[in-house]
């Protein structure tokens, strides 16, 4: 299935730059209509049920003359420019994915409707999800180690950060403008192809990550419930655009916590083995052990454990507790999370678990 694109501009050398470029790189995603004039550009909208309308600014639009299923924006100078005459506005001269990204998240909104348009196949799709019963133990950057380390071996990979404070931005970076606070805005609207905006958001790093970056506040990701929980880890799942999702939340044995660690191929628990550390982490699998018991559901038999910032002079490993230990991580002194990162990429920590995508 095709977006039906019309392109409105009076420059007739940009027009044709955009339409072979959209017509080149995304002819199995765009059918694309082009117009120097708006006239004509008007009398096919209906005729062939056109899905997004982009028109230069130079031109007036009537938009209420635009059927319902029809999205719209102007095509303006500087992508500093978020609206214009009231409709939104998507800057002409950004790199042509983004342009394209925006397309989407408008068909999304308008044009959409609940068609889905990729292969589903949830089963492909793992899910590796990073946790930690004790805080300051490094468990986002040994997630983003292990999304960076799986995407360099040729994985697609999704980064997905689902922390009540996200740090997504720290580790991976990228252009474009929308984060996951779009993403919990189209979860709470029932009008929108979340399918669709799913891809106009996510963003990918120079490793080849995919990621949303961090919301604009905190408070969107905890408004997000349980049943948006389910729906956006299965529209990740089902979408076929990932071979394995690292999931990188809180450690929560409430609904949102415990369906995500049922969902998980993989659970990877956290642990510096310091005193303070090794109790909690303890505590935890009790309880995780005896919630397993409760709702007869397996989660331990899924858990490793994997040692970060570990010191041979505070540290110590938990000898009684009968977890797989996927590897260990010295710790790193006078480095950023960045700098640390790429260490931890670089020791093959995570070669266990390509091994297991296989």
């Amino acid at each position: 299935m095709k977006i039906r694109l019309v392109v409105v501009a009076a420059d007739v050398m940009y027009l044709k730059k955009i339409t072979d470029i959209f017509t080149t790189k995304f002819e199995d995603k765009l059918e694309v209509y082009s117009f120097s004039d708006i006239h004509p550009a008007m009398e096919i909208l209906e005729k062939n049920r056109i899905n997004v309308m982009l028109v230069d600014d130079s031109f007036t639009m009537d938009t209420d003359q635009l059927p319902q299923h029809c999205g719209f924006a102007y095509l303006v100078e500087s992508s500093n420019i978020e609206t214009v005459r009231g409709q939104r506005a998507i800057g002409k001269f950004q790199k042509v994915d983004l342009i394209y990204k925006q397309i989407l998240s408008i068909y999304s909104e308008h044009g959409g409707g609940n068609t889905p348009i990729y292969d589903r196949d949830s089963e492909s799709c793992k899910l590796v999800t990073f946790i930690s019963a004790a805080g300051g133990v490094g468990t986002s950057c040994a997630a983003a180690a292990c999304a960076a380390f799986l995407a360099e071996r040729g994985r697609r990979v999704l980064y997905l950060n689902l922390e009540t404070y996200s740090s997504t931005d720290v580790f991976f970076r990228s252009e474009g403008q929308f984060d996951m606070t779009d993403i919990v805005y189209a979860l709470k609207s029932r009008k929108t192809n979340f399918t669709i905006k799913l891809e106009s958001c996510v963003k990918q790093d120079s490793y080849g990550v995919y990621f949303f970056s961090s919301p604009k506040m905190a408070l969107d990701i905890m408004e997000m419930s349980i049943e948006d929980i389910k729906r956006f880890i299965s529209e990740l799942r089902l979408s076929g655009l990932y071979e394995c999702i690292v999931l990188d939340t809180d450690f929560d044995l409430r609904d949102k916590g415990m369906f995500l660690l049922a969902q998980s191929n993989r659970v990877i628990m956290v642990n510096d083995g310091s005193q303070i550390a090794n109790i909690k982490t303890m505590a935890a699998c009790r309880a995780i052990s005896a919630i397993e018991q409760e709702k007869n559901v397996s989660i331990l038999s899924r858990m490793n454990l994997l040692y970060n910032k570990f010191s041979n002079q505070t540290s110590e490993m938990l000898e009684q507790l009968d977890l797989h230990v996927i590897g260990g991580i010295p710790k790193f002194k006078h480095a950023t999370a960045y700098q640390i990162m790429q260490e931890i990429i670089s020791r093959g920590v995570f070669e266990e678990l390509l091994l297991q995508m296989r």
